[in-house]
């Protein structure tokens, strides 16, 4: 155990400094602006009104580790430390959730760091290419870097899972109290993964529990994400809390409109996006039917899939992709379970193959991280 602390904490301060100078250099010295500098505009916006948005933590923060500076310069590096902390929160999550799996639970100094490689890549995995020139955009990527609030409400809504995955299996309050935490976190920074957990939590909540008193229990944080939800809905379309660009807007059913505006194959996106998901779920059907979290991954990714193919912004904000988000933050929970399930197989070329496709998806997100960083281009 001695050596597994030892080792412990040096992958978080890694992990730390990787990013804090991956973020500083893609934006203080490439000055990249990406979506970071319409946020710090915004942040700007907000402190001469005085004013709060609908999702105000990204912005509250930034300002307050600017040391309530208006200047562009000390937002973007207080943002550095924010997305470098973020991705800290994340590996973390990621540790936990999958440290889990048998193969690490006997924790020695080498099981430790084949835990921490493995944590470390799940941070990096993207989606497998269709085309150069569009690696990102009709694809559901298990992560994002060109969005602050997307970076920063990652670790929320994996920390969200977690939580919500362990009352399903073991229903203890604790995790009640967790949940409703990572719930306004969430919804504080951005509500994306609430919609598909809204969704997704009370069916395997009943299907679980049926009628006893812990599936009554676990309505209350899917009630107080329903009602933040709502609120933010009201506060966004009707007094236009949050509007850049001061349009307004609404929601509309509008099937595919918005993936097929970006693919003209989104179910073959979805097939590159999902690759090693759904390698595991073949190759081992019989460990997804018995791994409560697994089944739980999946039902939340296809929930989530549902919302972004259904659903679309109007307005001028109509093609920004707003609900393809729910897809990708509960893309990377379903990658952490689907690499759990595979390191729990036995030895044999199924296990094998699955491995391969998921150092695909590393390889790809290595490319992607680097390709940004040397062009700008995010798309």
């Amino acid at each position: 155990m001695k050596n597994s602390s030892l080792i412990h904490l040096p992958g978080y301060v890694i992990i730390g400094l990787f990013f804090l100078g991956y973020f500083y250099v893609l934006l203080l010295v490439r000055n990249l602006g990406l979506d970071f500098k319409w946020h710090v505009l915004y942040t700007q916006a907000l402190s001469h009104s005085g004013n709060l948005p609908a999702n105000p933590l990204y912005y509250g923060l930034s300002y307050l580790f600017s040391f309530c500076s208006e200047r562009p310069y000390r937002l973007l590096r207080a943002t550095v430390v924010l997305m470098g902390l973020a991705m800290m929160l994340k590996y973390g999550l990621t540790r936990a959730l999958l440290g889990d799996a048998a193969i690490f639970r006997n924790r020695t100094g080498q099981t430790e760091i084949r835990l921490a490689l493995l944590s470390a890549a799940l941070l990096v995995c993207f989606s497998l290419p269709l085309h150069w020139n569009r690696y990102y955009l009709g694809q559901v990527p298990p992560t994002l870097w060109h969005s602050p609030t997307a970076i920063l409400v990652a670790p929320f809504a994996l920390g969200l899972f977690l939580c919500s995955a362990r009352y399903l299996e073991n229903n203890g309050r604790a995790a009640l109290l967790s949940m409703a935490a990572f719930i306004l976190l969430n919804a504080l920074t951005k509500p994306s993964f609430l919609f598909p957990f809204i969704l997704a939590f009370p069916v395997m909540l009943f299907g679980r529990y049926g009628r006893q008193r812990a599936a009554m229990e676990g309505m209350l944080p899917v009630v107080f994400a329903g009602a933040l939800v709502m609120a933010q809905y009201v506060l966004i379309y009707h007094f236009g809390f949050s509007d850049f660009y001061g349009t307004g807007g609404g929601v509309k059913i509008a099937p595919f409109s918005v993936w097929r505006h970006f693919s003209d194959t989104p179910l073959l996106a979805l097939l590159f996006s999902c690759a090693f998901p759904l390698s595991v779920a073949l190759f081992f059907p019989s460990s997804l039917k018995k791994t409560v979290m697994g089944r739980y991954a999946w039902i939340l990714f296809l929930f989530s899939v549902l919302i972004f193919i259904v659903l679309s912004e109007t307005g001028r904000r109509e093609f920004h992709g707003n609900f393809m988000g729910p897809a990708i933050l509960a893309g990377y929970p379903l990658f952490v379970v689907s690499l759990r399930m595979a390191m729990n197989q036995e030895p044999g070329w199924k296990k094998t193959a699955v491995l391969i496709v998921f150092s695909l998806h590393v390889l790809s997100g290595i490319i992607y991280i680097v390709r940004l960083l040397c062009t700008g281009n995010y798309i």
